[in-house]
């Protein structure tokens, strides 16, 4: 049987276990003030975890405009157009409909409506430096190459 003082030392190790293999960006929640108290080891608080992840989500949602920007101008697609303001991408795709990527700071994650596929909601994982819908693993940036390749008829890959 376990004994209840003996608890702490189990959730210590387990929290240890969990910031060693890189998961701490998996799953932000996880970071928890009882983790990382006088444990030996220090755990980032909920401040430095929204910077990390403003950082994140902007330099993504940045660079993704840029690039769809660029395929705009390649591409003869009527109604297409690019519009990103207030941490909302959205990507208007004529009679094919519209993409909405916008950041959800009180969940650190990244939404995503498609006209495809419907809402989404993606977690930055750290390990591979990408954001992943959670429930199957999908990659925000595979779905979106599938969807906008198959859509505009042309090969679409997204920056990370």
């Amino acid at each position: 049987m376990l004994a209840i003082r003996s608890i702490p030392k189990i959730l210590s190790l387990h929290s240890h276990s969990i910031l060693k293999q890189g998961r701490l960006g998996t799953n932000w929640k996880s970071v928890s003030p009882l983790f990382g108290q006088n444990r030996g080891f220090s755990t980032p608080s909920n401040e430095q975890l929204d910077l990390i992840y403003h950082k994140r989500a902007d330099e993504y949602l940045e660079n993704l405009v840029e690039y769809l920007e660029e395929i705009g101008d390649e591409l003869d697609h009527d109604g297409y157009d690019v519009v990103y303001s207030s941490g909302v991408l959205t990507l208007s795709l004529g009679s094919s409909g519209t993409y909405v990527l916008n950041k959800q700071p009180p969940n650190r994650q990244i939404w995503l409506s498609s006209p495809t596929t419907g809402p989404k909601r993606f977690d930055y994982e750290e390990p591979i430096k990408q954001w992943v819908y959670e429930r199957t693993g999908l990659k925000l940036n595979d779905l979106l190459n599938k969807e906008l390749s198959d859509i505009l008829k042309a090969p679409i890959v997204t920056p990370n």
